[in-house]
C-alpha cells in the first residue's frame, strides 16, 4: 500500500509525461480523433500564442484522454487549466470562457480543415471582454449547474494532489492496480480521486466515459483487468436494476457524487461481498474529498454514515435556524469542514455570493449532518428543508423513500419559489425510472401516502424513462 513518504507532492512533468503517455481508453468507437502525446499537447498549447503564465486556458474537447492530457499539460506550460463537459457546444464554451476572464480555447478541429496535425485539437487565443490573471500552479474545477452556467472553484495544484493522495490512501490504492474512470473528467470526484489519485500512486489508468450500461461497464472492467473503479448513486442505482454481477477482478468499488440510499448499499454488499465498497463524501469546495467510510467493514447501523473525516480534516456542525417556536437542536445542522485542500475562491459570475470560505480553509457546506462518535451522517442540504405546517420537511427523506423502490434510477425535488399554501412551502417531484409503469407509478403513490400529510404531498409528480448516460455530479 502506499504511504505518505513514497508519494511526490506534485509529480514532475517528466513523470506525467511518462504516465499520460502510457494511457489506455476503454472507448468503443473512438471516433476520428487521434490523442496527443504530452508534448503534443504543449505544442497544441503554444500555438495559441498564450506566452503569460497564470492564463486560462479552457479545454473543451470530447475524448477523456486528451482532456487529461492537456489538463496537466497546461499546468506544466504555466497556465491555469479548466476543463469543460465533453459535450459542450462552441457557444457555451465561449459564454464560459469570457465569464472567467480566459485567454484560450482548446476545441476539436473541424474534420475539414488544413492542419499538418489532422485528427487534434487546437487551441486559439480568446479575447474575453475582462480577461483575467490567475496565480500560476492553480486550476479551476467548474461545479455542478446548479451554482450557475460559469461558475467554478479556483484550487491550487498541490492541493488536488494532496486531496488526491488522501483519498488514495483510505481506499487502500496500490501501485498494482489499474483503476477505471467512467465519469466525466470535469466532475471533481473523477478527475482528482481517481485520474490523479491514480497518477500520484502510480497506478494503470483506463479512461472511458458516458454512454452507461451495466453490459458495456461490466465488459470495461474484465477487458482491461480493472481493480478499482466508482459509481455515481445513479450509476449504482441503474446497475442494480439488473441481475448484473461485477468481475472477481475488481478488488475496490467506491462510490461518490452524491449520497447513496442505505438499502442500496446493502444491495451492493450483498451483491458483491468479495469487493471492498468504500461510500464517500466530499464536494468541490474542499477539494474534493472530506470523508470516507469502509462500508464491507462497518457495522450495519454505520451504512447510514458517510464515514470518517480524512487525515487533516476537521468538522463542526452549526445548528439550524428552528422552526418557529421550536427549540434549536444542537446535535444536527450545517457541516463545516476545516481542510488544508480548501479552494482558494469561487471564480466566475456572482462568486461573492456562493457558498465559500468563512475562515482561513474552512467551508460552511450548506449540507446538513450529524455526528455520533466521529462519523458523519448525511441528512441532507439546508435547501432541502421546507416548512409545512410550521414543521421542517426533509425533501431528502423523500428523495431516500422514493429512491429506494425497483426501477427507479434518480429522484429529484424543487422547491417551488415563494411562500406557497397556507399550510406552508410547496414543492415538485421528479423521479427517472428505467421503465414509467403503471405498477411503479401505483408504488410511488402509495409509498408517499404511508408517510406523508395530506400538506406534505408534492405539488406535482413527473415521470421520465432513463437516458442511458446516468451521470448526476
Amino acid at each position: 500500500m502506499v504511504t505518505a513518504e513514497t508519494l511526490p507532492d506534485v509529480p514532475s512533468a517528466a513523470y506525467a509525461a511518462h504516465h499520460l503517455n502510457h494511457l489506455t481508453t476503454s472507448d468503443l468507437a473512438p471516433g476520428h480523433t487521434r490523442r496527443p502525446t504530452f508534448d503534443e499537447a504543449r505544442k497544441i498549447l503554444d500555438h495559441s500564442g498564450i506566452r503569460d503564465r497564470g492564463r486560462l486556458v479552457v479545454i473543451a474537447v470530447p475524448d477523456a484522454v486528451t482532456q487529461l492530457t492537456l489538463f496537466l499539460a497546461a499546468h506544466h506550460q504555466g497556465l491555469v487549466p479548466v476543463l469543460l463537459p465533453r459535450a459542450s457546444s462552441i457557444r457555451r464554451t465561449r459564454l464560459i470562457a469570457d465569464s472567467l476572464g480566459a485567454a484560450a480555447l482548446v476545441v476539436p478541429t473541424p474534420h475539414d480543415a488544413d492542419t499538418r496535425s489532422p485528427g487534434l485539437p487546437r487551441a486559439v487565443a480568446h479575447h474575453p471582454p475582462y480577461p483575467q490573471h490567475y496565480p500560476p500552479d492553480h486550476a479551476i474545477v467548474m461545479t455542478s449547474g446548479t451554482s450557475g452556467l460559469a461558475s467554478g472553484c479556483l484550487h491550487r495544484i498541490s492541493s488536488l494532489y494532496a486531496n488526491a493522495r488522501r483519498h488514495a490512501q483510505a481506499v487502500g490504492l496500490r501501485e498494482d492496480d489499474t483503476v477505471f474512470v467512467n465519469m466525466p473528467l470535469h466532475f471533481s470526484y473523477a478527475l482528482v480521486a481517481q485520474a490523479l489519485a491514480a497518477l500520484i500512486t502510480g497506478a494503470r489508468l483506463v479512461l472511458g466515459g458516458p454512454p452507461f450500461t451495466p453490459t458495456r461497464y461490466i465488459d470495461s472492467l474484465r477487458r482491461h483487468d480493472v481493480t478499482v473503479s466508482s459509481l455515481s448513486p445513479s450509476l449504482v442505482r441503474t446497475f442494480l436494476a439488473g441481475d448484473h454481477q461485477l468481475p472477481s477482478v475488481l478488488r475496490v468499488l467506491t462510490v461518490g457524487g452524491d449520497a447513496l440510499e442505505e438499502v442500496h448499499t446493502r444491495s451492493l454488499l450483498q451483491r458483491q461481498p468479495a469487493t471492498e465498497l468504500y461510500l464517500t463524501y466530499g464536494l468541490t469546495e474542499a477539494g474534493p474529498r472530506v470523508a470516507t467510510l469502509a462500508a464491507h467493514r462497518e457495522p450495519d447501523p454505520r451504512l447510514r454514515s458517510v464515514g470518517l473525516p480524512l487525515p487533516g480534516v476537521h468538522v463542526g456542525i452549526r445548528p439550524q435556524d428552528p422552526a418557529p417556536g421550536r427549540a434549536p437542536d444542537r446535535t444536527v445542522g450545517e457541516l463545516v469542514v476545516t481542510t488544508p485542500t480548501a479552494l482558494v475562491r469561487h471564480v466566475g459570475p456572482h462568486a461573492d455570493a456562493r457558498r465559500g470560505l468563512i475562515a482561513p480553509r474552512t467551508i460552511a457546506t450548506g449540507d446538513i449532518f450529524a455526528v455520533e462518535d466521529g462519523y458523519l451522517y448525511f441528512r441532507g442540504r439546508a435547501r432541502d428543508f421546507i416548512i409545512v405546517n410550521g414543521d421542517k420537511l426533509s425533501l431528502r427523506w423523500i428523495r431516500e423513500l422514493v429512491g429506494a423502490l425497483p426501477g427507479v434510477l434518480h429522484v429529484r425535488t424543487t422547491p417551488r419559489p415563494g411562500p406557497g399554501t397556507d399550510s406552508g412551502q410547496r414543492y415538485d417531484l421528479d423521479i427517472t425510472a428505467s421503465e414509467t409503469t403503471p405498477q411503479l407509478k401505483h408504488q410511488v403513490h402509495r409509498a408517499l401516502k404511508e408517510i406523508l400529510l395530506r400538506a406534505e404531498w408534492p405539488e406535482t409528480i413527473r415521470y421520465a424513462e432513463s437516458s442511458t448516460s446516468g451521470f448526476t455530479k
